[in-house]
């Protein structure tokens, strides 16, 4: 494998799609908590829970299989679930990256709708408050 000894059996530009799906979603999300919060306090402490909630509900921290099920119900409105099933897919080639790539977009979408109502530039994050 190229990377860390990965081999993917589907397709590498599959896998770098959802990568690029992924990124623009984490972007435009802390751009918005960026517009929603008044300290970078808070924000940072908004997006290490968002973290582990995301990553926790998307089976990265155990297997999606030992989660609960009222966990694996919720987990799939949670962006997070999206990219590790689009990282599966490309990597296993077993089913299209279609679904999780428009599903993790729209995700970003909703998160630049509020980046572009809340962020501005001359709002000052200063202050442990």
């Amino acid at each position: 494998g190229l990377l860390m000894d990965l081999h993917v059996r589907g397709s590498w530009l599959a896998l770098c799609a959802v990568g690029c799906a992924f990124a623009v979603f984490l972007v435009t999300t802390g751009i918005a908590v960026t517009g929603v919060c008044r300290t970078y306090m808070q924000a940072n402490a908004a997006v290490t829970a968002g973290a582990l909630v995301m990553a926790g509900f998307a089976g990265a921290l155990v297997p999606y299989v030992l989660l609960p099920p009222w966990a694996q119900s919720i987990s799939r409105v949670v962006p997070s679930y999206w990219a590790m099933q689009g990282y599966k897919r490309a990597i296993f080639g077993n089913e299209t990256v279609l679904v999780p790539i428009l599903l993790l977009l729209g995700f970003s979408l909703v998160a630049a709708v509020v980046a572009v109502s809340r962020f501005r530039l001359d709002d000052p994050k200063i202050g442990p408050t």
